[in-house]
């Protein structure tokens, strides 16, 4: 990745920040009604970009992100940057945006949004991806379902999870949460992005992921997290190996 796209990120999430830090922590539409407005950046670095068991890139990546909810909807972008790749393969860049809506009512949670995708490198076309969760809380565990479906270059792609996941420890300052999922796709995705769509397993991988959030001060947190991802599909097997592992910790500030 060129030095002038990290310059130009930069000064996009740092216009971005500042425009929030000038809004109030709530605006009012009237004596009734409050909206609820909270804003934040983070910046995330792992070890290797894995993106529905595929394996991307392996090395020095950070993927900065920032986000802006009112009520509840939240606008954000996020970004994955390679700035080395030990294997030497190519470097996958993108930069996307999207607008998400998630309600909490009682034991259950629903999210969608839509995101834009623009890879940051020519042999990789824009696409915009559709995405829809529901979960449920018992027992102090959340077990949810969730599907993506690309709704723009490579139509028809489909994509999920079937996963749980549990907060073990919770205090003001530390929580330490752990889950694991099981993720499928269809045929048209795998012809999209692997290029076969015969003889390949529905369930292609199943993800186990720890997750640490420490907060330093009042509005600063660091993230500490691993994934281990075991691939199901011999043709992931073949591009990847048996499994992926990845390392990364987050540090974000928050209002």
């Amino acid at each position: 990745m060129s030095s002038n796209i990290s310059i130009k990120l930069f000064i996009i999430l740092f216009f971005l920040t500042n425009i929030s830090l000038l809004a109030s922590d709530s605006l009012y539409v009237n004596e009734d009604e409050t909206v609820n407005l909270s804003y934040g950046v983070e910046n995330d670095f792992v070890t290797r970009y894995i993106w529905h068991g595929l394996s991307y890139n392996h090395g020095f990546i950070h993927q900065p992100s920032i986000w802006l909810s009112i009520s509840d909807f939240t606008f954000f972008s996020w970004a994955s940057l390679t700035q080395k790749d030990v294997d030497n393969n190519t470097i996958n860049n993108e930069v996307d945006f999207a607008i998400q809506y998630a309600k909490q009512v009682d034991e259950i949670y629903l999210e969608s949004s839509l995101t834009y995708i623009y890879a940051l490198q020519q042999d990789a076309p824009a696409t915009t991806e559709a995405y829809l969760k529901l979960a449920y809380q018992i027992f102090e565990t959340e077990i949810y379902s969730d599907v993506t479906m690309d709704i723009m270059e490579y139509k028809g792609s489909l994509s999920g999870d079937i996963g749980v996941s549990k907060t073990f420890y919770e205090t003001e300052q530390l929580s330490v949460s752990a889950g694991m999922s099981l993720g499928w796709a269809n045929n048209k995705f795998n012809k999209n992005y692997i290029g076969i769509s015969k003889n390949i397993k529905a369930f292609n991988c199943t993800m186990l992921f720890a997750e640490a959030s420490y907060n330093l001060f009042n509005n600063i947190y660091l993230k500490p997290h691993i994934e281990y991802c075991y691939l199901l599909s011999p043709i992931f097997k073949n591009t990847s190996g048996n499994g992926i592992t990845n390392f990364g910790i987050a540090a974000g500030i928050e209002f």
